[in-house]
Formats: C-alpha cells, sequence, structure tokens
C-alpha cells in the first residue's frame, strides 16, 4: 500500500515501473487506482517504463495455455519434458458463458487477435487485463481471410491507434489477393483499401515488431523466390524487405518468422529433403532494408529427417542459442511435435497428443499448435 499523502505524480511514476502482472491485481484497491490503470496515458507509461515479463504460451486444444520446458539444463536425472497449466479464460459474454474455442491467433505487445471456430469471428483480448472486444467482420463466408494486428500514430503523446489488416484470397498456391480491408479500432469499422499495391503474395506466419507486422511473401512471377514482407500501419504501405539469403517457397520445406524480445524477428529456415536447420536473427531492421546474423545451425536428423509444415512456429533464446519448435501433426500421423534444438546440443523431440472432435460426416477436427512468447501489458485500445 502507498503512503498516504504521496503527490499524484510520484504515485504514477511508481506504479509505471511495477511489472504489469503484479499491477493488474492492485486496480481492485481503490477506484482512483483502477481509474488510473484504465487510463491510455497512463498504460503508454507503463509500457516504456516498466520490466518486461514474457510467458512462453501455446495455443493447444483451441486454448492459450501456459507452457514450460522441464529439465531443459538436466539438473536432475530426467528427460526433457513440456508441462502445460491450465489454459486463460476467454469467454463471449454478449452470448454463452461457456470458454470460446480460438482457432488462430495473432499477436502484438500484450495484446491477442483471435479467430474462433464457430463463425470465424474475431476478438481482440488482453489476457493480462481481461479486455475484450468482439469485432463484426464482412468476411464471415470468405474461409481464406487472413488477420494481423498493428498499430499506427506511433508519437508518444497520441499513444497507439490499433488496427486490423485482412487479405482474402481463394486459397490457391500462388492467387492474387482479392480484396485488403482496415478496421480501426477507434472508429470500429471496417473500409476497404482500393489503392494498396502489394508486390508480394502474403504467407501465414506473420509477426509484430513495435506495431508493424511482418511475414513472409511469394514473388508474384517467380513462386520460388520469398521476401519478408512489411506492412506499417501508419502509412498503411506494404514494402518487400530481403531475407538473409536466396530463400524459396518450393526449395525450403519450412520458413518461420519469430519475434526476440520484440526488438529482433528471428528466422527458421529448412530446405527441402534436409535434415539441418539454420536459425538467423536481424541485426537491424528499418523500412527499406534488414541486415541479418546467421545464429547457429542444428542437424535434426536424429529426431525426424525433416519437418514438413508451413506451420511451424518457435521460440528463440539467443543468448543460450537454444530454440522450442513447435509442428503440426502431418498426415498419417496422430501426434504433434516440439522440438528442442540448440548449437550445443543433442536435439530434442516431445510428442504431444492433440484432443481430436469428431465432427459431421465422420471427420475430426485438430487444433494447429502455435508457440509464442507473451509479454503482459496494460495497453488499452
Amino acid at each position: 500500500m502507498m503512503l498516504p499523502g504521496l503527490p499524484q505524480d510520484l504515485v504514477e511514476e511508481i506504479l509505471s515501473r511495477v511489472p504489469a502482472t503484479n499491477l493488474s491485481r492492485l486496480r481492485y484497491i481503490c477506484k482512483r487506482w483502477d481509474a488510473l490503470l484504465k487510463d491510455k496515458i497512463f498504460a503508454e507509461k507503463h509500457v516504456r517504463n516498466a520490466s518486461k515479463q514474457s510467458r512462453l504460451l501455446m495455443l493447444k486444444d483451441y486454448r492459450v495455455c501456459p507452457m514450460s520446458v522441464v529439465n531443459l539444463h538436466k539438473q536432475v536425472d530426467a528427460p526433457v519434458s513440456i508441462e502445460f497449466k491450465d489454459g486463460f479464460e476467454l469467454k463471449d459474454s454478449l452470448s454463452k458463458p461457456d470458454q470460446v474455442d480460438v482457432s488462430e491467433i495473432f499477436h502484438c505487445e500484450g495484446l491477442l487477435l483471435c479467430t474462433t471456430t464457430n463463425d470465424n469471428s474475431l476478438v481482440a483480448w488482453n489476457p493480462c487485463t481481461g479486455q475484450t472486444r468482439w469485432i463484426r467482420h464482412s468476411s464471415l463466408y470468405k474461409r481464406n481471410s487472413k488477420f494481423y494486428l498493428g498499430y499506427g500514430n506511433k508519437d508518444k503523446s497520441c499513444g497507439r491507434s490499433y488496427k486490423i489488416l485482412r487479405y482474402w484470397d481463394d486459397g490457391t498456391l500462388g492467387t492474387q489477393v482479392v480484396e485488403f480491408e482496415m478496421y480501426d479500432f477507434s472508429s470500429d469499422s471496417w473500409r476497404v483499401l482500393d489503392d494498396i499495391t502489394c508486390n508480394c503474395i502474403p504467407q501465414l506466419n506473420g509477426m509484430s515488431i513495435k506495431g508493424t507486422t511482418y511475414s513472409y511473401g511469394l514473388d508474384k512471377k517467380n513462386h520460388n523466390y520469398t521476401f519478408l514482407l512489411s506492412f506499417d500501419f501508419t502509412t498503411e504501405v506494404f514494402e518487400s524487405l530481403c531475407f538473409p539469403l536466396v530463400v524459396g517457397f518450393l526449395s525450403h520445406t519450412t520458413i518461420a518468422l519469430s519475434v526476440v524480445r520484440e526488438e529482433q524477428l528471428s528466422l527458421l529456415l529448412q530446405r527441402t529433403n534436409e535434415s539441418k536447420v539454420d536459425v538467423w536473427v536481424t541485426d537491424e531492421i528499418d523500412t527499406k532494408a534488414v541486415l541479418w546474423s546467421k545464429l547457429f545451425t542444428v542437424d535434426i536428423e536424429d529426431t525426424r529427417r525433416y519437418m514438413i509444415s508451413t506451420k511451424v512456429s518457435f521460440l528463440l533464446d539467443k543468448e543460450k542459442k537454444i530454440a522450442v519448435v513447435s509442428e503440426p501433426r502431418c498426415r498419417g500421423e496422430i501426434n504433434d511435435f516440439v522440438y528442442i534444438v540448440g548449437e550445443d546440443r543433442d536435439s530434442i523431440t516431445i510428442y504431444l497428443e492433440p484432443t481430436r472432435e469428431l465432427l459431421r460426416g465422420g471427420f475430426f477436427r485438430f487444433c494447429t499448435p502455435f508457440v509464442f512468447n507473451y509479454v503482459p501489458c496494460l495497453v488499452q485500445y
């Protein structure tokens, strides 16, 4: 409890340095603190001042679950394993009290943009504060719609203006994007982007750094050439940037992006029919160019010959040169996989048995696992 009589500006300065997970519990102490924690200007100050406490999360069985790697450094005589805690509760208070099934997630500095399984509804969710916003969109029947979350107006005095970019195609390899739309949180409305120019075909595996989204995109004329594609939510402009070497969609089995400490991009590459995996990190990112460095190369031949999914997700510990890689089950297999790979260690494969849901017609529904770092924060939208 704060000492009575402290000036309000000093109270705000102190609270702005308290980690978000601890601070969110203080909103129930008094109405003044509750109002402060809901203030957008204070939230921006807190993002700048407070220490970051990242959590390892995985989308598993349609729930967002805290995840930990046990005995990674062999402190006891036991195998490396994965443990999950109870998932965060996401409920639709407007309709049913039951938890909502989440099929896809895009995360941006404390906010999660979730696509639900029932009707492809969208919800923006801050698990730290519990704030949710259900978003109506025009693509309920466009099953190949993909969504990116970011923000513009990066002037600190103005705060963040969160937006969602939606694009839609017919789902075939190499198709042209049919339509782009933009949702603005401030106006709670969608608009079609008629004059947008994109020289690449956006793919999945998008990431966000400081409000700008990054994904990989196929060259429209030659699909064997792949570029790093960025989208700036302030200017609403795409840029085609370079990967560290010639990367081709057809020549590479796996192309996956991740974020390191909300400051750097990391890239996981594996060539077709090869067991070696390269991990790269960015040295510098600007609007026109990217500089890359190879962090390490590992061989996963002792686990599986090669990963064969374009929906691989991974996290990187840059200092320890260790990556946690998640891969969904492939045709004919019943397990998802988690790999622990590193420069100075043997590769480890952990099998995860997914929950299957029987649908009408005798088909099973599986949730594609997705692993990511979540940094709790108080951001408002």
